[in-house]
């Protein structure tokens, strides 16, 4: 441990949490993994239980608590914040997730048990439309509505 503070002039415990912050700010702008951001929150995680004062048993629970209350920030807070700021500064509309990110996308139809649906990216969706569309064909989607894709016929050419 000597040699970390001689080599750096920080403590472990220094190093640590700017290892953490730099693997956050970098998956922030990376937005594809989570992993750099998971391997932060673990690391935040120890250094929360190995510095809290308390019995050993104490501190792993502190810490097991510490990662579950950062994971619940990073879904319900920070990637939304993360991809509201893409998507105005650095990309914009370019990063979409879930179904709203289906539109402009082509899939094609699949019948399962009577009902069509739409196969896109791999997953099968439930659809929603005007047009007499068959089993087979190749259709657009135009809208997205409480996880139903409005889709359209492609012309053939």
């Amino acid at each position: 441990m000597a040699f970390i503070v001689e080599a750096w002039g920080l403590t472990l415990n220094e190093t640590l949490f700017i290892l953490a912050i730099i693997l956050i700010v970098a998956d922030f702008f990376l937005q594809a993994t989570d992993i750099p951001t998971h391997i932060a929150y673990i690391i935040l995680s120890v250094l929360i239980a190995i510095n809290i004062p308390f019995h050993f048993m104490y501190k792993i629970l502190s810490g097991l608590l510490a990662w579950f209350a950062i994971v619940a920030f990073h879904y319900l807070f920070w990637r939304r914040l993360g991809q509201k700021i893409i998507n105005k500064f650095i990309a914009p509309d370019k990063y979409k997730d879930g179904a709203e990110g289906l539109v402009d996308t082509v899939g094609e139809i699949k019948e399962i048990e009577q009902q069509k649906m739409v196969m896109v990216k791999g997953d099968l969706w439930p659809i929603d439309s005007t047009e007499d569309i068959r089993a087979g064909e190749k259709v657009k989607v135009v809208k997205v509505e409480n996880g139903i894709l409005t889709v359209k016929t492609i012309e053939r050419s």
